[in-house]
């Protein structure tokens, strides 16, 4: 094992414990020199990381949503039942169906590719049944559902879950590692949440 693999491994364990199950095996290629330096000096020295600073390196380099991509969600059809949802555009089909629980509105989430990293069908599966599980475990209402770009080349298994508000909405999206998720008012007017570490 090189002193930069030991260092990083340090780093890896530091790192995954606050993140849960981010991870950190992309850490950036420009912060080797600097983790070199302190393995050099000091291996304790990986205290310098810490998790805050982790954290911050993590997140400015791995999910900085560019503008394409906040287009991207702009643009993709989110489905449930018999229901389709645009971002900010109103749905009276989730109206009728929000309206009732007001102040509270609904969430559409996957737990499908965490922060943009392409996984494998399986693996997107069962994160997703584990999603659904926590759903059902906090009494929300669940549907199944999916977004679909225009061109339907990509397509992702979601749910929409009701009541809810957006705080709770925001943890889930941090919890599950999404970019960002759709919240839809009482009224159904459907907006972007992004996840809290995005800037």
């Amino acid at each position: 094992m090189t002193v930069w693999s030991f260092c990083n491994l340090i780093i890896l364990l530091d790192g995954v414990r606050e993140l849960g199950a981010l991870s950190l095996f992309a850490f950036p290629l420009k912060y080797k020199t600097s983790s070199l330096a302190i393995a050099s000096s000091s291996i304790l020295q990986y205290t310098f990381y810490t998790q805050q600073t982790i954290r911050k390196y993590y997140f400015s380099e791995l999910i900085m949503l560019n503008p394409f991509l906040l287009e991207a969600y702009h643009q993709t059809h989110y489905c449930f039942g018999d229901a389709l949802l645009n971002v900010d555009e109103l749905s009276s089909k989730a109206a009728a169906l929000l309206q009732p629980f007001t102040p509270d509105g609904g969430l559409f989430i996957t737990a499908w590719n965490p922060l943009g990293k392409e996984l494998k069908l399986e693996d997107n599966k069962k994160a997703n049944q584990t999603l659904k599980e926590e759903l059902l475990k906090k009494g929300l209402n669940v549907i199944d559902g999916y977004g679909a770009s225009n061109d339907g080349k990509w397509r992702e298994d979601s749910f929409f879950t009701y009541p809810i508000d957006t705080e709770s909405s925001l943890k889930l999206c941090s919890a599950f590692h999404q970019n960002a998720v759709i919240y839809v008012s009482s009224y159904g007017l459907p907006e972007l949440l992004l996840h809290p570490e995005v800037s």
